[in-house]
């Protein structure tokens, strides 16, 4: 039976070319337009978690304000309030902090210059997971003069050469040992380096590293215990820079305040000064979800418009195969295999076409899109049932509806005289119990 139905839907095809044609090409751009909108907002709403302990972690922002202003709000800030938390509140497990730097890095007689240099402490590893590929993340391998570098920098660097004990220097007076390779840094990460040296070289180099309080160079992040209340720990963080540092904001008129803010939300929910880059936006995310909505929908309506549109020229078809015994649910079955073999034609030239388009959509868009098969794969199936139901339910049971001895008499108009006879409807009302009327249609109509 199915077979029969798709020899019929084929030659059906075949037969309206032109048809054929526009409804796949709004088919098709409604639907790539669709998969790659929803790849992109998959990529934007998945930053930072694969991370462990994501649902954890807290980036600790700086305000300042000075006599009662807000003069400024930065995504990075005290070095020292970071290990005060640790040491002040118990809910706080681990913490970090690094400094983002540019240098001129040196190997032998090559020479590179670096923007993405962060000095960060052993702990960055504890808190964060990001993988090794050579090297143990304990409490040695960013102890002072050590390094990590990742995959790409030692290729750079060290071509086939094993990196591990190998000495870079930066800025031709600080030699570093590298002692571990990280994976490459997932393109959903908002942090992001080349290579990591040790934060001890620069608390070595000026206590100010560790001990200040007005520093918006610093980005400090927490772990908290499993269940522990970040918004009850933040009401408790202005006791911190009152215990420190409370006599001299008091005498300069200046007050320090810090906010919790959790690692996934960054880049969809943070703006403010010092981001390590630059972020998304929730409110883009919403408008261009409505968006993509919007254009599938638009895509279901004109096949829809278009299939209604043609239901006269089949109306003589609708009525040979009811002459000739078949019923309404075959007529419907028909008219959805129609649909589901358009809609999974469309779908096989979108995948194509969303392969095609990525890297320019990923330009564009200026994001890290990568193609995520299972979601695509559910997708598939999801556009595929629900596309072919859609577009295709509604026309089948209005074509299948047509009277077949009317159909095959060539009556396409009527005029029908109801309860009041200076009332005439005209063609395309539906009617009810009138053996004399012209009409496609038989439905109940409300006379009164």
């Amino acid at each position: 039976m199915i077979r029969h139905y798709l020899n019929l839907t084929i030659r059906n095809l075949l037969i309206n070319k032109g048809y054929f044609f526009i409804n796949l090409l709004g088919l098709t751009i409604g639907i790539t337009a669709f998969i790659l909108i929803i790849l992109w907002i998959k990529t934007e709403t998945s930053y930072d978690k694969f991370h462990k302990n994501a649902e954890n972690i807290y980036r600790v922002d700086y305000r300042l304000y000075e006599e009662g202003i807000l003069e400024q709000h930065s995504a990075s800030g005290s070095a020292a309030i970071g290990r005060e938390m640790k040491n002040m509140f118990p809910e706080v497990e681990k913490y970090t902090r690094f400094y983002r730097s540019e240098s001129l890095v040196k190997y032998g007689d090559k020479t590179f210059k670096e923007k993405n240099i962060l000095f960060a402490q052993s702990s960055f590893f504890d808190i964060f997971s990001f993988p090794l590929v050579d090297g143990n993340p304990d409490t040695s391998i960013l102890a002072i003069n050590h390094a990590v570098i990742t995959e790409e920098t030692a290729r750079r660097y060290f071509g086939n050469e094993n990196p591990i004990g190998k000495m870079i220097t930066l800025d031709g007076r600080a030699d570093f040992e590298v002692s571990g390779i990280a994976k490459s840094i997932p393109g959903n990460s908002h942090i992001k380096f080349d290579i990591l040296v040790s934060y001890e070289n620069l608390i070595k180099d000026s206590k100010y590293w560790d001990n200040s309080w007005v520093n918006e160079r610093v980005y400090s992040y927490v772990l908290l215990s499993p269940g522990a209340d970040a918004k009850a720990l933040e009401k408790k963080l202005p006791q911190i820079p009152e215990a420190f540092i409370g006599k001299s904001m008091k005498e300069a008129f200046y007050l320090l305040e810090y906010r919790l803010v959790s690692l996934t939300d960054i880049h969809l929910k943070s703006s403010v000064s010092n981001e390590l880059e630059v972020n998304g936006s929730y409110r883009n995310i919403v408008s261009l979800g409505i968006i993509a909505c919007l254009v599938l929908f638009i895509a279901f309506i004109n096949y829809i418009n278009l299939a209604t549109s043609r239901s006269v020229e089949r109306a003589h078809e609708v009525g040979i195969r009811k002459v000739a015994g078949a019923s309404k649910t075959d007529l419907v079955f028909q008219l959805l295999t129609e649909s589901a073999l358009l809609n999974l034609v469309s779908l096989l030239i979108s995948l194509t076409g969303v392969l095609l388009l990525l890297p320019f959509f990923k330009q564009v868009m200026q994001s890290p899109l990568q193609i995520d098969y299972i979601i695509v794969i559910l997708l598939f199936c999801f556009l595929l049932f629900s596309g072919s139901l859609f577009t295709g339910l509604l026309p089948a049971l209005y074509i299948s509806r047509f009277a077949p001895g009317l159909v095959l008499k060539g009556k396409k108009t009527c005029r029908i005289h109801v309860d009041k006879p200076d009332q005439e409807l005209s063609r395309g009302f539906p009617v009810h119990h009138f053996s004399n009327s012209d009409c496609l249609y038989n439905y109940n109509f409300p006379t009164g």
